[in-house]
C-alpha cells in the first residue's frame, strides 16, 4: 500500500540500494538484474505521484555512474506478468523470498 511505496521511495532504502548497484560494488548479478527490474517496475507505476519521484532520481543516479537498466519492459519481466499457476507461484514466492534473504545479506556486508 500507501505506506511501503513512501519506505521504498525513502533515502533509507534507496540510498543502501544505490550502493549495492554501483559497478564498484561486489554485488551478485542476479540481485542486482532483479533490483534494476524492481526499481524500473516502481518507476512506471509511481510516474505520476510527485512523492514518489525519488525512485526515479535513483535510477538517474545510478545510470550517470554506469550502471545500465535494460529500459524494455518485456525483457525485464518486471511488468506484463501473466497469470501464474499456483505452483508457479508458490516458485516465485520462493524466489522473492530467496532474493529478499540476500539482498538483507548484502546490506548487512556493505
Amino acid at each position: 500500500g500507501r505506506d511501503f511505496h513512501l519506505e521504498v521511495c525513502s533515502r533509507n532504502f534507496t540510498d543502501p540500494v544505490k550502493q549495492l548497484l554501483l559497478p564498484s560494488a561486489k554485488t551478485h548479478e542476479r540481485i542486482c538484474e532483479k533490483l534494476k527490474q524492481m526499481l524500473l517496475a516502481w518507476d512506471e507505476s509511481f510516474k505520476t505521484d510527485s512523492q514518489l519521484r525519488l525512485i526515479h532520481n535513483t535510477i538517474t543516479y545510478l545510470q550517470e555512474r554506469g550502471v545500465k537498466f535494460d529500459q524494455n519492459p518485456g525483457a525485464s519481466g518486471a511488468q506484463g506478468i501473466a497469470p501464474q499457476s499456483s505452483s508457479t507461484q508458490a516458485a516465485a514466492s520462493k524466489e522473492a523470498d530467496d532474493l529478499a534473504r540476500a539482498i538483507a545479506e548484502s546490506l548487512q556486508m556493505a
